[in-house]
């Protein structure tokens, strides 16, 4: 949502105890990691003229490293003595959720989170993205050889927005591992990638937050077995040359700690309903570590984590909770998730011409232009993601995207 998105981001560090780090993905991009199978050399970032992939990389390099980039406990103001026994800016959640009474959610639904459409479920995917017994389907292996880890993604798209949503599908997501998508209603174009599920609250925009509890709960219990999630929008814009370089590179970071790290890699702004707390915007879309994903849902037999938050949420599932990343996020949070910051990841797209830097922005300059400040504050970086298209703007990505960048840039 624009009123959210158009956030400054926090400084790196911020609230007391929080876990918050800036981490050397802000140069996935600049390093231009190769995506040939085995080969992690890096290289010059595409769109750059030869001779310039170097010096960019060393200098935005540089940069990444000095934001927090090892994760500590955030320091006290100067000005003011640390704590004692510093409390925990995020309380655990109780194990058992029975301490919260039902809420409107559950009463609405009687413990029923989501109903597959008939012909439209799991078993009518295309065969190579069904998952198989250890929650990952056959697609799985092509997106390990990219960049050396498995990766879900989808998409969310409705009935009204299926016309851009066959777009983004033609133009970027068929590049992306194992990718479906998620509507309320069928559609032959999308036909074998297509997942319609009945909502037990209706699934309009102002109850966001409970469909994409029917959304994660039903990926949750489905495709499990993966080291990474990222969900996007059908009015997003992926550059998938920066993407899965930058996907490596946070893989790698991660690696060291054999994935088991709770670690949510986005665009941070401050919470505007949980006061000290951040939040990872959902328009520009994330990266979720499996362990993250387990942490904050539970077992996918159960999904007793999620019913956690449900409880947790309580009666903002009953009104307006059009803000699915907040509330979300606050639940990945009280589950021990960390949230990290990644650049070009963008709340914006070009096509957006009333919002700062946006409003000058062309299709070319998506193409070629290093770096980009989508706010001026934030450090820069390359764009790897948009939101907010519109399927003109789409088609015009997509013609540019063929053309060479010119002499000067």
């Amino acid at each position: 949502d624009g009123r959210r998105e158009q956030m400054r981001s926090p400084r790196p560090c911020r609230g007391q105890g929080m876990l918050i780090c800036g981490t050397a993905l802000a140069a996935a991009g600049l390093l231009g990691i190769a995506l040939q199978m085995g080969n992690t050399t890096p290289g010059p970032e595409p769109g750059l003229r030869s001779g310039q992939g170097a010096a960019a990389a060393s200098e935005s390099a540089g940069e990444a490293h000095s934001q927090c980039e090892v994760c500590t406990p955030c320091a006290s103001p100067p000005q003011a003595a640390p704590p004692a026994s510093p409390e925990p800016s995020v309380p655990p959640i109780p194990a058992v959720a029975a301490k919260w009474p039902a809420g409107p959610r559950e009463k609405a639904c009687k413990n029923r989170p989501f109903v597959e459409r008939p012909g439209w479920g799991v078993a009518d995917l295309d065969p190579e993205l069904r998952p198989g017994a250890n929650g990952r389907a056959t697609a799985a292996a092509e997106a390990r050889t990219k960049f050396g880890a498995t990766m879900f993604s989808f998409g969310v798209t409705y009935d009204k927005n299926h016309d851009l949503a066959v777009e983004s599908e033609r133009i970027w997501a068929r590049a992306m591992p194992g990718f479906i998508w998620y509507s309320t209603q069928p559609d032959e174009r999308l036909r074998g990638r297509l997942i319609v599920l009945d909502h037990c609250v209706p699934p309009v925009y102002d109850q966001m937050t409970n469909r994409m509890i029917d959304v994660w709960a039903h990926v949750w219990t489905h495709w499990h077995g993966y080291s990474w999630y990222m969900r996007l929008w059908d009015d997003n814009w992926v550059d998938i040359e920066r993407m899965l370089p930058a996907a490596m590179k946070m893989h790698l970071i991660n690696d060291e700690r054999g994935f088991k790290e709770l670690a949510h890699h986005g665009r941070l702004g401050d919470s505007p309903y949980y006061p000290g707390h951040l939040f990872v915007g959902g328009g520009a879309s994330s990266f979720l570590s499996g362990a993250s994903v387990a942490a904050w849902m539970g077992s996918p037999q159960t999904l007793s984590g999620m019913a956690d938050c449900v409880r947790f949420l309580g009666d903002t599932l009953g009104t307006g909770n059009f803000a699915e990343d907040v509330h979300l996020t606050e639940c990945q949070l009280r589950a021990g998730v960390r949230l990290y910051r990644v650049v070009g990841l963008s709340s914006q797209g070009y096509g957006v011409r009333n919002v700062g830097a946006w409003k000058t922005l062309t299709a070319h300059e998506v193409r070629c232009r290093h770096p980009f400040h989508e706010v001026p504050a934030e450090p820069q970086g390359p764009i790897i993601t948009m939101h907010y298209m519109k399927k003109e703007h789409l088609l015009e990505l997509e013609e540019v995207l063929q053309e060479p960048c010119p002499p000067d840039q």
